[in-house]
């Protein structure tokens, strides 16, 4: 599959950029004014504000559970900065920079890259000293019910684990979930690909199932912001491959429209 297409049916759900760094004296306590600067370089794109002091805030995606864990920021302020529809959301705090694009509103990689971009020379005003990491998450949540009930015809069959799902058919044995996470290095990449049939409403066995394709690649081997393109390049082609490597030609006709 050629790099860089763009698909015509898309089943990202969900995007994630993250940075993460020492705590930043400024940005803690609750001055609200002192991201003033920041806010104004990105609200061509990211419009929408509000500050929550001392609260939780959703940073992640547990497809394990189906829940969303919270992380939470006692005494720090949490800045949110959302697009026009509200489906890309960045989230600032001492410690962390997030940029995460929900509901499916990822068309490509080139427009992503661009506001990253933009967030970074936003960011460079603040004296952050070093970056302890970086990470990019891309999650496909397939709700195709037809790619669902016969995951052996579009997904590798390195990934389906039907020899499995055959052996609990054999014995009567109803399928609640199925679920695998492997963990692996390239360089000074770490890579997790999590995938399987996911149970939104697990434990119940009756639930429809939906194909998960979940790629998390980090890396903490970074020290300035100057190291973030080319490395988020890196990771994408990274997570790309190992996408291409997990459908096949009949899911790729899929997501071509064709």
């Amino acid at each position: 599959m050629e790099k860089g297409i763009r698909f015509d049916e898309n089943f990202i759900s969900e995007v994630i950029f993250r940075i993460e760094f020492p705590t930043i004296k400024k940005l803690t306590g609750n001055d609200e004014e002192v991201v003033k600067d920041f806010a104004n370089k990105i609200s061509g794109t990211f419009p929408i504000s509000e500050v929550i002091p001392h609260n939780k805030i959703n940073l992640d995606i547990d497809i394990n559970s189906g829940q969303l864990p919270k992380i939470t920021r006692e005494g720090d302020l949490v800045w949110i900065f959302k697009s026009h529809n509200n489906k890309k959301i960045v989230t600032l705090t001492a410690n962390d920079l997030v940029l995460e694009y929900r509901d499916r509103v990822y068309s490509g990689f080139t427009n992503f890259l661009d506001e990253i971009l933009l967030l970074m020379d936003a960011f460079n005003q603040f004296d952050y000293q070093k970056l302890n990491f970086l990470g990019l998450r891309y999650i496909n949540q397939i709700t195709d019910k037809n790619v669902n009930n016969n995951v052996s015809e579009f997904f590798s069959l390195d990934l389906t684990n039907m020899a499995i799902i055959n052996n609990l058919e054999k014995n009567n044995e109803n399928l609640v979930q199925i679920f695998t996470k492997v963990n692996f290095k390239k360089d000074d990449y770490l890579m997790t690909m999590q995938y399987g049939l996911f149970n939104p409403r697990f434990p119940n066995v009756d639930a429809d199932k939906m194909f998960i394709l979940d790629y998390d690649c980090v890396l903490h081997n970074i020290s300035h912001v100057g190291e973030i393109k080319d490395n988020l390049i890196d990771m994408n082609h990274l997570i790309f491959d190992k996408f291409d490597y997990s459908i096949t030609a009949k899911f790729e006709k899929i997501i071509k429209g064709e």
